[in-house]
């Protein structure tokens, strides 16, 4: 889970739809599910407006999990995404076609058990105050990943951001986030990028290549993992190939900060 930006205004035909007293804005919490399918049902392009801004927004991530959502080209793929409510769009009236409210979250599974989608997980509940992505800080990460694929809660860095490391604890929970369909693709991305720069300095020293010119190498490869591609998307599990490339990535996101912004 890392930072994600917000939308930066409410879609145009949101709005119109919104402003329609027909459209059920504020009708009481009860109705909130009602409101909601009628939306989609009755205007696909208002709908499609909205998911492909989050997506743009979100750099093609689950706002949660960081699974992917789009392809190579930045189109959001039927299966793998479904709009969600950040505050459960029962909890107070309005919240349904709340546009600071939306955002995108993987797919998944509904099923019970363990390996239920981070939204579905979630159900009605609401996160820990400070603990949304799209409030948390993009620099000094309130989670680490370990080489096993688990969230590490940074101590050192909720104190930094005002966040109870406990109430992150309890994100991660309540998202599923350590569940082992996440969390196993999460590990295999870290061991991946490790593999990949294990293999650059291998191939560096081998060549006699000065050590100035193995430190840009390095830059580069952590450019070329860590920044959006020409859709404008980054990669699955974007935090983990951070935590892998370790502090060299967290100077080169400081000095990228509007990329991600």
């Amino acid at each position: 889970m890392k930072h994600v930006r917000s939308l930066s205004s409410e879609p145009p035909l949101l709005a119109k739809y919104r402003a329609n007293p027909a459209a059920g804005a504020q009708r009481p919490e009860t109705a909130a599910a009602e409101v909601w399918a009628r939306f989609r049902k009755r205007e696909p392009d208002a709908y499609r407006e909205l998911v492909e801004e989050l997506a743009r927004r979100q750099q093609g991530l689950c706002v949660y999990c960081e699974q992917r959502l789009v392809d190579e080209q930045g189109v959001l793929v039927r299966e793998r995404y479904q709009v969600e409510h950040v505050v459960p769009k029962t909890a107070a009236i309005g919240l349904v076609l709340d546009w600071t409210n939306l955002a995108l979250a993987c797919w998944g599974t509904v099923s019970s058990g363990t390996d239920k989608s981070c939204g579905a997980a979630k159900g009605n509940r609401r996160l820990p105050d400070g603990c949304e992505p799209r409030a948390i800080p993009l620099l000094k990460p309130l989670l680490d990943v370990g080489t096993n694929g688990k969230l590490i809660v940074n101590h050192v860095n909720c104190g930094l951001a005002g966040v109870v490391p406990d109430q992150i604890e309890t994100t991660i929970e309540i998202l599923n986030l350590d569940s082992d369909r996440i969390r196993k693709p999460r590990q295999d991305a870290g061991d991946a990028i490790r593999e990949k720069v294990a293999e650059l300095m291998q191939a560096l020293a081998a060549a006699n290549v000065a050590e100035a010119q193995q430190q840009q190498a390095f830059e580069e490869l952590i450019a070329n993992r860590l920044c959006p591609n020409a859709a404008g998307s980054i990669a699955s599990f974007w935090s983990a190939e951070r935590s892998a490339l370790g502090p060299p990535a967290e100077i080169w996101i400081s000095g990228n900060q509007g990329l991600f912004q």
